[in-house]
């Protein structure tokens, strides 16, 4: 399952800052895939630990896991 459709499950539950956070990884999967915690928290102009917040609700350990799916999702890896 792709992070989008991990996403689309959770359509109507997701915060104001959720959502920033994911528009700043899927806007752009290549550069999002590869942000370091902190780049992504200044992107989505929201706190470090609203992605780890996010990615937690999503089902993952935790934001390392959620990059994790987004390079593996770029290199077409199960």
């Amino acid at each position: 399952m792709t992070l989008q459709e991990v996403v689309e499950q959770y359509h109507g539950r997701l915060t104001k800052t959720d959502r920033k956070v994911v528009e700043e990884l899927l806007s752009n999967p290549r550069e999002g895939a590869f942000l370091s915690l902190p780049e992504l928290a200044t992107r989505a102009e929201v706190h470090p630990t609203s992605a780890v917040r996010l990615a937690k609700k999503l089902g993952f350990n935790g934001y390392p896991e959620l990059r994790s799916q987004l390079q593996a999702e770029l290199l077409d890896v199960p």
